[in-house]
Parts: C-alpha cells; structure tokens; sequence
C-alpha cells in the first residue's frame, strides 16, 4: 500500500471508493487512530470473562445438542428452562456484545496495519502455518 499522506473523511461512502482510495482512507484512519482501552480495561474485561465462564459454557453447550432434544428438555424439566432463560438473559444484559464489536475493531486495526507491509500474504501464511501447528 502506498502512503499518500491522506486526510481522513468523516462522511466516506465505503462501497464507493476504488480499491486504492479505500486503502489509502483505511490506513489515514488508523494513523489517527488512538488507543481504544486502557490496560485497565483489558484487566477488567478479561477478569469479567474469567468470572462468566458458567455461562458462556452452559450457552454453547446448547449448540452441541440437536434442536428437538432442546425442545423436549425444555418442555420437560422447568428446572433447565429456567437455567436456559438466565443464560439468555445474562447474553444481553452482559457486555458480550460490545466485547464483541472491541473483538473486530482490533482485527480490523490488526489488518490495515498488515497491509503496510511489502511481504503481507508471507507474514500471513507463516502465522497460519503456527495456528494449525499449535491445534
């Protein structure tokens, strides 16, 4: 990617710009960029997942049964219907969503960032090659 010492805009129609332009105003908004969190918060949010992990457990466990057995369980025991309806409820009243959107800012500052580099597709295949190792 080639720097061409651009501004920022505030109003982009993204979908329009050609691909150069589009990378160009990518890496002009990182470079102005500032920190997002603060260590604090990282310490803050990772002790809150530590804290929650019973119901991020007991939420995706719910992915590993077939639908009717969730429906039958549910109809038949009161007990995991209400344990179910406080794992839903718990989804939306804790940060899990906006954990998720500070999750995809940071890849997305992760990748404008790779892109200022000349060998970006090695660098990027040697970090695959070291996560199927390490699975």
């Amino acid at each position: 990617m080639v720097d061409r010492n651009v501004t920022p805009q505030a109003d982009i129609d993204w979908n329009a710009l050609p691909p150069d332009e589009f990378a160009d105003q990518m890496l002009a908004l990182l470079k102005e960029d500032g920190p997002r969190l603060t260590t604090g918060q990282v310490d803050q949010i990772e002790r809150y997942w530590e804290a929650d992990r019973a119901v991020r457990r007991g939420t995706l466990v719910t992915l590993t049964k077939p639908g009717q057995w969730l429906l039958d369980k549910v109809a038949e025991d009161r007990d995991f219907a209400v344990a179910l309806s406080a794992f839903e409820q718990a989804l939306d009243h804790r940060p899990y969503r906006e954990t998720l959107g500070l999750i995809e800012a940071a890849k997305a500052r992760i990748v404008v960032a790779l892109c200022t580099r000349e060998d970006m597709q090695a660098v990027t295949d040697e970090a695959a090659r070291q996560i199927n190792e390490a699975e």
